[in-house]
């Protein structure tokens, strides 16, 4: 009985682990060309300044209870602890999409009395926000992050 030449048990051996190479290639070219975008492109330089961004947050821990950042109506409303707002010597607020670096905003804070600051709501599109504010006061740094929806 003659088996034909293709259908020989090492030639559907060979044909698998060819197929197996090529599919394996496949794989590595699709990997490499997809692209991975970094969340920050100065990842670096924010890690070597990360100690100093934990000794802001334990500043703003003290006072955590009186951090808050909420859509009310057509209008965004930050709030900060009125003693630190009012000695506040620089500060921003930035509005962080995680999804879409080009929806960011950045807006500088100015020394409030009450620590109530307030934006239009249109300053943002209707994603989910992370807000992150970085100020000093008192000659401290403070820095807290909130999560702010829709």
């Amino acid at each position: 009985m003659a088996t034909g030449k293709l259908t020989h048990p090492g030639n559907i051996v060979l044909a698998g682990f060819g197929f197996f190479l090529l599919m394996m290639s496949f794989l590595v070219y699709m990997s490499v060309k997809q692209e991975i975008p970094l969340v920050s492109a100065d990842y670096y330089e924010q890690e070597l300044s990360y100690q100093h961004k934990l000794d802001a947050m334990n500043n703003a821990n003290t006072y955590d209870s009186r951090f808050s950042a909420r859509y009310e109506k057509d209008l965004i409303i930050v709030t900060l602890p009125a003693v630190l707002s009012r000695s506040l010597q620089k500060g921003t607020i930035r509005f962080y999409c995680p999804a879409d670096k080009s929806l960011d905003r950045e807006v500088r804070l100015d020394a409030s009395g009450a620590g109530i600051y307030t934006f239009r709501r249109s300053l943002l599109s209707g994603k989910t926000y992370k807000v992150r504010l970085s100020f000093s006061a008192d000659g401290k740094d403070y820095y807290k992050e909130m999560t702010l929806q829709q």
